[in-house]
């Protein structure tokens, strides 16, 4: 079936992906396809390449089934702190947020949108006129990619296309009109549709207009991944919400980043795992995926009350020119109502840190606590919150010290969750270095291996290797990677089981990780010694029709 073997991995441990118990053998890399998998080699003449696996462990590229590098492969096309922890394939277009499909007449409400995960400056929006997603990462891929790239369509940005901030339901003729783009988006290969339904406008989204689009994605074959209106106070009705999504539609149910945020919310996982179970029993398709850290990453504009938002941030950033509506905003941020939940209600603000802001003038703040900006400001937190929105126009970034160790611990080793990163990939040069990003950047995947599999005892290797490959190939439809095995793409991931492990901490978050010697992506080898080759192997990922998944 194969003609020459190109490279020729020997006496490696194999961690096959799917769960089976580690093996030493041999694996063989015709082209960019695995050809030979077993305990004696039957490689073809003479390996170009031959790599001695010794002590080494071999897996398939890890998937990251929520990623938000569609938004930095622009700026990093190397994905550096990605592929150096082993990722070679990321599912991006996560939380409703996407950066297509635009429509000139709704273009200025997709820029304030979006400032919930990435500032557009004013040179960026002359060219931010891409019709679909698919032809916005076609665009982000022209200039190659060291991962391979599944993009999903935010049910958020087809939203604003239609509707603007609009905050009523859609009209009969609207949601045909978001059908319409939804459709033409599956049509070209995306794998299905985020939400992200804490953010205005996507908050406003029904569950029978959620209904409605999903029966569309599961005709498709494709998925739906939800962020939740609610991870803390609400989490527990927000579930409820997404399983009658998915009762309605019949669409296969993602969970995003599962987590039960604030203290007094702790113990809700437990209650959430049992609502995903007895729902599964039922016969819907749902799971879930967690990155293995006790904080996440936020907007500083979770902290405005959903009334000012209503009508689009501009509009927000004019009404808190006025001084009474800054004192009310402030009052709120204090003393938020049972109908609103902020960052606020979920940690202290001491544990509540600055990652990034969208001006030069604002790095005085990265990496400072809001207690201490307001020290430097010299007024409480609740105003200083509302001078940064003001101040920096939204674009500010955050990250909340808000989870439990041990209940996030649970959530990673239930057999229903994946290991994800919800992050984009960074590199230790270029204007990344200004900001503080969330160390799971750098860190998620050799976390779980040297952390949670080698020093805890958490999970076993082949477990732990399984919810980073096979899991979230199943997830997304992706159906030629995630497993070693003869026929499938040669994605390979050589690690060591002594020495993996992640170096990236929230003080000093740019360290790539360690023990990962060699990664191939599509059968080029993209890192090779614990460096980045510069290879540029990574292809778009399409879904061709439902059951059905290519790469080009």
């Amino acid at each position: 079936m194969y003609g020459r073997t190109d490279v020729a991995i020997e006496n490696v441990t194999i961690i096959d992906g799917s769960g089976n118990l580690p093996r030493v053998g041999s694996i063989g890399v015709t082209g960019d396809t695995v050809s030979s998998v077993g305990s004696s080699p039957r490689f073809h003449g003479e390996a170009r390449l031959r790599v001695d696996g010794s002590g080494l462990f071999s897996a398939p590229g890890f998937i990251d089934l929520h990623s938000h590098s569609d938004f930095s492969l622009r700026e990093n096309p190397l994905g550096h702190s990605k592929v150096l922890q082993g990722v070679t394939t990321e599912v991006v277009g996560n939380c409703g947020l996407t950066a297509a499909p635009v429509r000139s007449g709704t273009f200025s409400h997709l820029v304030e949108y979006l400032t919930n995960t990435v500032a557009i400056d004013d040179a960026e929006k002359q060219s931010w006129r891409w019709p679909t997603m698919m032809a916005y990462v076609e665009d982000s891929l022209s200039r190659g990619s060291s991962v391979n790239i599944a993009p999903l369509v935010g049910q958020g940005t087809l939203r604003v296309a239609v509707m603007g901030f609009c905050d009523l339901p859609p009209s009969p003729g609207q949601i045909e009109d978001m059908e319409r783009l939804l459709s033409r988006e599956m049509r070209m290969g995306c794998f299905g549709m985020s939400t992200g339904l804490q953010y205005v406008p996507n908050s406003y989204c029904t569950v029978e207009e959620s209904s409605r689009l999903c029966s569309l994605v599961r005709s498709f074959g494709g998925f739906y991944a939800v962020h939740l209106r609610s991870e803390g106070r609400g989490l527990l009705q927000s579930v409820e919400e997404a399983l009658e999504v998915a009762r309605a539609s019949g669409v296969r149910l993602e969970i995003s980043h599962a987590k039960a945020a604030g203290e007094g919310n702790w113990g809700k996982s437990g209650q959430m795992i049992r609502a995903i179970e007895d729902e599964a029993l039922r016969g819907t398709d749902v799971a879930f995926d967690v990155y293995p850290y006790t904080a996440y990453g936020s907007s500083i504009l979770d902290f405005v009350p959903p009334v000012y938002l209503a009508g689009g941030i501009e509009k927000a950033l004019q009404i808190l020119r006025e001084e009474s509506a800054r004192r009310e905003v402030a009052a709120m941020i204090r003393h938020p109502g049972s109908d609103w939940e902020n960052p606020r209600t979920e940690a202290t603000w001491d544990r509540i840190v600055v990652t990034a802001v969208g001006d030069s003038e604002g790095a005085r703040f990265v990496g400072k606590t809001i207690e201490q900006v307001s020290s430097v400001l010299g007024m409480d937190e609740a105003d200083a919150i509302v001078h940064l929105v003001s101040r920096f126009r939204g674009r500010v970034k955050l990250l909340v010290h808000a989870m439990d160790e041990d209940e996030m611990k649970v959530l990673l080793s239930h057999p229903r969750s994946s290991i994800v990163s919800d992050a984009a990939a960074y590199k230790l040069s270029g204007k990344d270095r200004g900001a503080h990003p969330h160390p799971r950047s750098f860190g998620a995947f050799a976390r779980v291996l040297g952390l949670y599999v080698r020093e805890q005892g958490l999970l076993s290797w082949q477990e732990a290797i399984r919810k980073m490959t096979s899991l979230p190939a199943a997830r997304a439809g992706i159906t030629d990677r995630g497993l070693i095995r003869e026929g499938m793409k040669a994605d390979i991931v050589l690690f060591d089981p002594e020495r993996v492990k992640d170096c990236a901490t929230f003080e000093e978050p740019f360290r790539y990780a360690e023990g990962i010697p060699w990664v191939m992506v599509n059968g080029v080898v993209t890192v090779r010694g614990s460096k980045h080759t510069g290879a540029r192997a990574g292809r778009l990922l399409r879904r061709i029709s439902a059951g059905t998944e290519e790469s080009r």
